[in-house]
């Protein structure tokens, strides 16, 4: 049986003038709502967002769910498979930062699927959630091998690491912060996967991107020698996306 899974974006109206003494409630006010809207979608039941202690999910009767917010927006899944979601405000951030979250050959195919995809969105096919291609994968025990070994904070221009192959667009097009969508589906892609684990973001370097999905859909990525499908969304200056094992992703946008 293939497995639906409805992400929700849902506004929060003001949210970047809300007091930060109640912004984490408001939050997780918003994303509840999401979750449950998330849940309905999938058939699935509602308000079972349980947490411990720490704020991780306690998952009941085999329902899986995530939410992650920012100031303005909040991301959330509720599904019948282990799932994560992230969200980030497409920003520029530290320049090192590129190499501290993936290696070169990792940027390579993120550039090409995001290209792949472009083409899509302008009306081209559209990958519908089937299985991916098995492709070539890379083994686990090639990650340590693989990723670049840059000091972090010493300068990155004209080097051979892995912000070579965005260099040039940064430099053309920092004000746009063009290049910073690469950088937020990258990190939105690792970070859902740790979020489907329930772990934190310590552990992104065991994270590493093997291939891209058909037509642009998204991106393949190992962990723990197990493969994830990462399908995103860009909406109102924010990158979000969506980790699960199988099955379709569907988003949805929730008003405020």
């Amino acid at each position: 049986m293939t497995i639906q899974t409805f992400a929700v974006l849902r506004q929060i109206p003001n949210g970047d003038a809300i007091p930060r003494r109640n912004r984490s409630a408001t939050q997780r006010q918003y994303a509840r709502a999401a979750l449950d809207e998330s849940a309905r979608l999938a058939g699935l039941p509602t308000h079972r967002w349980s947490q411990d202690a720490d704020g991780v999910p306690v998952f009941e009767a085999d329902i899986y769910w995530s939410y992650a917010h920012k100031p303005r927006w909040v991301a959330a899944a509720a599904s019948a498979q282990p799932v994560g979601i992230d969200i980030e405000h497409v920003v520029p951030r530290r320049l090192e930062m590129l190499d501290e979250v993936a290696t070169a050959a990792e940027w390579a195919i993120v550039e090409g699927s995001l290209a792949t995809n472009d083409v899509a969105r302008s009306g081209g096919p559209r990958h519908s959630g089937g299985p991916p291609p098995l492709g070539e994968r890379l083994p686990c025990e090639l990650r340590a091998s693989t990723r670049a070994e840059p000091q972090v904070g010493a300068s990155l221009r004209g080097s051979n690491g892995p912000t070579a192959l965005l260099e040039a667009r940064i430099d053309q097009t920092a004000s746009t912060g063009d290049p910073w969508q690469v950088f937020h589906h990258v990190w939105t892609a690792k970070e859902a996967i740790l979020k489907a684990h329930r772990v934190g973001i310590g552990r992104m370097d065991d994270c590493t991107i093997c291939g891209a999905l058909p037509a642009g859909d998204g991106l393949r990525v190992r962990f723990e020698c197990a493969d994830w499908l990462v399908r995103f969304h860009r909406h109102a200056d924010h990158v979000a996306a969506v980790a699960t094992r199988h099955g379709g992703v569907a988003y949805r946008i929730m008003p405020g």
